[in-house]
């Protein structure tokens, strides 16, 4: 199964569950987590661990200072951890900046709505729009070549 598939499936799930629960559930992001890594060892004949965990660990690292000051909830920054597993933590980073960017958007958006402006988004959806984004900007330029 294509590794751009698998990362949409599981990004779609926690689309679905943190609109209806308002979190992403840990059983989810292990599950992502889980995935990637058996497709990076499916994929690479030679198991590089150091930059598995550079990968998945360099998301939560940027991202913990959002998380301290509540703009991105807990499962936001494990769900892009699970993208740097998948996509790696370059294109990780580029769905980070389009996703705060598409957040800013739709939480403005939300709060002249709702006339609210301390007004809460689910952060899955523009994260979601931002790696759709970000894979079809880099399937651009791979087939350029």
């Amino acid at each position: 199964m294509n590794r751009i598939l698998m990362f949409s499936f599981i990004l779609a799930l926690a689309v679905w569950q943190d609109m209806r629960e308002r979190r992403v559930d840990n059983r989810l992001i292990l599950m992502g987590l889980s995935l990637g890594l058996i497709h990076r060892l499916h994929l690479h004949e030679s198991f590089n661990f150091f930059s598995i965990i550079l990968d998945a660990g360099l998301p939560v690292i940027f991202l913990f200072p959002l998380f301290l000051t509540r703009i991105l909830g807990a499962g936001d920054v494990k769900l892009f951890s699970v993208a740097g597993i998948f996509i790696g933590a370059c294109p990780t980073g580029y769905v980070a900046v389009l996703s705060l960017w598409f957040g800013g958007f739709f939480g403005l958006f939300e709060a002249v709505r709702k006339k609210n402006i301390k007004t809460k988004i689910c952060f899955t959806v523009p994260m979601l729009y931002a790696a759709v984004f970000v894979e079809m900007g880099e399937a651009a330029l791979v087939s350029a070549w």
